[in-house]
């Protein structure tokens, strides 16, 4: 019959075994009563706190160590007692050297570490459930390659959080934009979420793009991908967290390689779509405008500059531009408004503001 310090010591690594899973497990496939659960089994008694801090400590001493993963951890965490314990701070001699403290003074100290240890706990499950989060500032671009081989480049001022489970892939683009290369796996949906829009790849290359409150640009470049808007989101997403995934759910839109489209305020509409080299020449760090508004250029310009261009007045902001421009260069639709005869240009405290000419003069007037 085995001791209660034995019981504990297995809790204890059994405990640590499912906290270092950032997934639903086999004992516990509710992650909100897992927590709970584990917090009420550390708080019934300062041993169970005592142990699971053993617990932890060891696997942390004992994976630096064995680097080539020779010993089994997991059998050493179940075979371990209360005697087993080595002191893995303190010496012998330490311990020997170290003053007795008065009685009075052990109880406040160990309600500390207990509070001390909880704390530890929910810090450690905290860190093991937060998605992994990826950003770049402005003006930076940075490709990242996610623990499932799928590829990630983020563009100017972007961010993005992934969370994996056994069911499901997700990701959610919090701002900016992203082009996802998606490693193909059936078991796994990989599902990306940008405000109130839910993009599913379909094996797939694909660019999403948060443009402000409520509007998302989707554009495929290889395979296919599904989008959905407003409520439909949260039953997509609600369906596909199920175990039970068929490719019956349904989706209001299917885009190919080559489409594009856009989500407002809950509307899906297609939009006419780039060539393929002209929607990522970002990638390049090139914008390549075809009849685009000088407001929209602007704007481009603004995402990747502390240098900002301000339009003035909407004929100025309607008017058309083409072009292939740099994007670290906003001097150069500068140069562009300065060329043009019915413009003026003036510097102000941030960068310049493009006017109209007419408007320029009765100002200085």
């Amino acid at each position: 019959m085995r001791s209660p310090d034995s019981e504990i010591g297995q809790e204890a690594a059994e405990w640590l075994a499912d906290l270092e899973q950032p997934d639903v497990t086999d004992r516990h496939p509710d992650p909100v009563k897992r927590r709970q659960a584990f917090l009420q089994w550390l708080a019934r008694s300062p041993e169970h706190a005592r142990t699971f801090s053993a617990t932890l400590q060891a696997r942390r001493r004992l994976t630096g160590i064995d680097q080539q993963r020779r010993i089994d951890v997991e059998k050493l965490m179940r075979m371990r007692t209360s005697a087993d314990v080595v002191p893995l701070y303190q010496t012998l001699v330490e311990a020997e050297e170290t003053p007795r403290r008065p009685a009075a003074r052990i109880l406040p100290l160990a309600a500390a570490a207990m509070l001390i240890l909880v704390i530890a706990a929910v810090w450690l499950w905290a860190g093991l459930r937060n998605p992994s989060a990826y950003v770049t500032a402005v003006g930076e671009q940075h490709t990242y390659k996610l623990r499932d081989g799928s590829v990630v480049i983020l563009n100017t001022g972007s961010r993005i959080e992934v969370e994996f489970s056994n069911n499901i892939r997700n990701v959610r683009l919090v701002s900016g934009e992203a082009i996802f290369t998606v490693e193909h796996d059936l078991t796994r949906p990989f599902i990306v979420h940008a405000g109130n829009t839910t993009v599913r790849a379909l094996g797939t290359t694909f660019d999403v793009r948060r443009r402000g409150a409520g509007s998302t640009d989707i554009s495929v470049v290889e395979g296919a991908v599904q989008v959905a808007s407003s409520d439909q989101a949260e039953k997509v997403a609600a369906a596909l967290e199920s175990p039970h995934v068929t490719p019956s759910i349904p989706i209001p839109l299917q885009l190919q390689a080559g489409e594009a489209a856009r989500v407002e305020n809950g509307h899906i509409s297609r939009r006419a779509h780039l060539t393929t080299a002209d929607e990522l020449a970002w990638r390049e760090r090139r914008f390549v405008f075809r009849e685009t508004p000088l407001s929209e250029v602007a704007a481009e310009f603004n995402r990747y500059n502390r240098i900002q261009l301000k339009v003035a007045g909407p004929s100025v902001r309607e008017k058309l531009v083409s072009g292939i421009f740099d994007v670290d260069r906003p001097q150069s639709i500068v140069l562009f408004a300065q060329e043009d005869p019915s413009l003026a240009v003036e510097p102000n405290a941030d960068g310049w503001v493009i006017r109209s000419r007419a408007s320029a003069a009765s100002k200085e007037r």
